[in-house]
């Protein structure tokens, strides 16, 4: 079995997808490869499509000419998608099949998408749509202007947790009904509404406030009621990228977060908070450069570097440096774990497949173009190479599987263009 780092963490029946990187999953073992082509008048329609794992070869096709059709979410057997056009349809993985269609009246191909109780959350347009995922008939819809948070698990025990301006509000998941309300408090000087960052977790929703980038904090909800279980004091940083500050990670015994400050980077901060009163279990302060990426594995913190494309991993427990690995100066994403490797993505030198316990690169598929791993199954490793590039010439975009003994490629499918891919039963 694998993990992706673009999975949600365990949050209850959901299933969630939005454009190109977040899209790729890995669910388990592959039956089927489910990809999204964009359109271009040189390449041909915009197109959704499955190939069988085993061999590549094409199970069915659905055309959409020139219209452009969003990356689906998929769950029990059944693709969500949205499409340019205002519609977004339920579509049967195992033949391609529509069961249902509905129009939002908006265009849905940009939108995200959130399946939790049976409920289809559709954000696209001017604020987000609620629909019964057996047959598309529309719930109440929540206000306009409300939106999905920006966290990968936005969804526990029943409820979902929306983005209000800078408000958290929790929706009921069965029918869409309205609960409780927290209001973030304004620290912006200028009162401007800027993006902050949640996830879910030990019960609570924590909330990172990102509404002044002199002083950015932590809050601790309770999901219950949305009561602040604690609040951890500010964080000041001097630079004002959005992702300088993030919850990397939430296990059972610590909530990991990231500072990253002053020039060059120079300052990282890394927090293990205790989650039943915030305070602070251990600081690895002066770690390196701005950390971008971050990921949980069976009792080990990875985190990528941005500037200098490295892997660090420490001891979460005490926050202890295991070890670095230098993968050159690429934009590196940690993907997968499986079993005794971990795999690397890069937008521009391809895939890095390095060793658990000591960060030894043991192997590596070499391309200029980005690539992502979909799964590694039985060893066999499914790729995607290409996915965020257009114009790029015939055969640059493909789908292929190796194998992960001696990288012998088992098939390849060429496509014009990728809007997005996953794989499933």
């Amino acid at each position: 079995m694998t993990e992706s780092a673009h999975d949600a963490p365990d949050a209850g029946n959901a299933a969630a997808s939005s454009m190109a990187a977040s899209s790729f999953v890995s669910p388990g073992a592959p039956g089927s490869l489910y990809v999204t082509t964009a359109y271009q008048p040189d390449m041909g329609p915009s197109a959704m499509f499955a190939l069988n794992a085993a061999d590549g070869s094409l199970r069915w096709r659905r055309d959409y000419g020139d219209v452009a059709a969003g990356a689906p979410a998929l769950a029990g057997g059944v693709l969500y998608q949205g499409l340019q056009d205002g519609s977004v349809s339920a579509i049967r993985a195992s033949d391609g099949a529509t069961t249902w269609r509905v129009m939002i009246g908006v265009p849905a191909a940009y939108s995200r998408l959130l399946l939790s109780d049976d409920v289809l959350y559709v954000q696209a347009g001017d604020g987000l749509y609620a629909l019964k995922a057996t047959d598309g008939a529309p719930l109440e819809r929540p206000a306009p202007g409300y939106s999905l948070p920006p966290s990968a698990a936005p969804a526990v025990a029943g409820n979902v947790f929306l983005q209000d301006r800078l408000d958290v509000v929790q929706v009921r998941a069965s029918d869409g009904a309205l609960g409780w309300r927290f209001a973030v408090p304004p620290r912006s000087l200028d009162g401007d509404d800027m993006a902050y960052y949640w996830t879910v977790g030990h019960g609570h929703v924590y909330v990172l406030n990102m509404s002044d980038y002199q002083e950015i904090a932590l809050y601790a909800l309770n999901v219950a009621d949305g009561s602040v279980a604690w609040r951890y004091p500010s964080l000041k940083v001097e630079l004002t990228q959005q992702w300088q500050v993030q919850v990397v990670a939430v296990d059972e015994d610590s909530v990991y977060l990231l500072s990253n400050g002053g020039e060059g980077y120079a300052s990282t901060q890394l927090y293990a908070l205790d989650p039943a009163d915030g305070s602070v279990r251990w600081r690895a302060g002066q770690v390196g450069a701005a950390f971008k990426y971050g990921k949980l594995f069976h009792g080990v913190l990875y985190l990528t570097v941005a500037s200098t494309g490295e892997l660090v991993a420490f001891e979460p427990r005490d926050g202890r440096l295991r070890w670095r690995q230098a993968l050159g100066p690429y934009d590196n994403s940690l993907l997968l774990l499986n079993g005794d490797q971990i795999f690397v993505d890069s937008l521009h030198a391809g895939l890095f497949v390095l060793d658990v316990s000591s960060g030894e690169t043991l192997w590596q598929y070499p391309t200029t173009q980005s690539v992502w791993v979909l799964a590694v199954v039985a060893g066999i490793v499914y790729l995607a190479v290409s996915f965020n590039a257009l114009h790029l010439p015939p055969g640059s975009h493909y789908l292929c599987a190796l194998r992960e003994s001696d990288r012998a490629a088992i098939w390849r499918y060429d496509v014009p263009t990728f809007f997005g891919a996953l794989v499933g039963p």
